[in-house]
Formats: C-alpha cells, sequence, structure tokens
C-alpha cells in the first residue's frame, strides 16, 4: 500500500478564536492551500481527492519560521478583522499536501490542536 498525501495546517495559538472562528480559518487555509498547489504529476490525481488534515498548533514566531524557511510550499491567511480578532492576525497556515515521510521536520515538535 503506497503512502497517501497529508495536508497539515498550523493554528497560531497566541490568537485568541471562538471555536466558529477558529474553524473559519482553518478552512480558509486549507482551500486556499488546495487551489495554489500547482505542482503535477502524481499530486494531479489526488488534487480533488480527499486527503488527511492534521491540524497543529503553533506560536507565531514558530509559524513566521515556517513561513520563511519553507515560503514555496505553504499558504497562511491573515483575518480581515471584521469580527473578533484585530485585522491582519496571522490565524493559521497550511502546507500544500504532501507525504507524511516528506513533512518538514519542525512539524513533528507540534503538538495537536
Amino acid at each position: 500500500m503506497s503512502e497517501e498525501p497529508v495536508m497539515y495546517i498550523v493554528v497560531n495559538k497566541e490568537v485568541k478564536m471562538s471555536p466558529g472562528k477558529l474553524a473559519a480559518q482553518v478552512a480558509h487555509s486549507a482551500v486556499k492551500a488546495s487551489e495554489e498547489d500547482n505542482r503535477t504529476k502524481w499530486w494531479e490525481s489526488w488534487y480533488f481527492g480527499s486527503y488527511t488534515k492534521i491540524i497543529l498548533k503553533a506560536s507565531e514566531f514558530e509559524m513566521k519560521e515556517l513561513m520563511d524557511k519553507y515560503h514555496d510550499q505553504l499558504v497562511y491567511t491573515r483575518d480581515e478583522g471584521r469580527t473578533e480578532i484585530p485585522k491582519g492576525s496571522l490565524t493559521t497556515l497550511a502546507f500544500f499536501p504532501l507525504l507524511r515521510s516528506e513533512a518538514p521536520p519542525e512539524l513533528a515538535k507540534l503538538k495537536l490542536l
């Protein structure tokens, strides 16, 4: 059996969000990552398919380190400030789907949400 792709989504644990707000921010990043992942080859067969999402939590500093190092492998979401949190708040980031064996080692240090 071959390894299946996974999408890692990281939530900013320093931003206080209601459960609904948190769910919306995770969804924003997941959709963005699916839309902006323009890789080809075998990934195409998974593009519209279902794959596991793993939700992790990190500090904003840890998230920015991931964004700097893996900028071409992920997307991030900053809130528009319409409801609960200040405009521009970094809420989530999502890696393009990848194999667990190819996950950045920094993700192993983060805790599940």
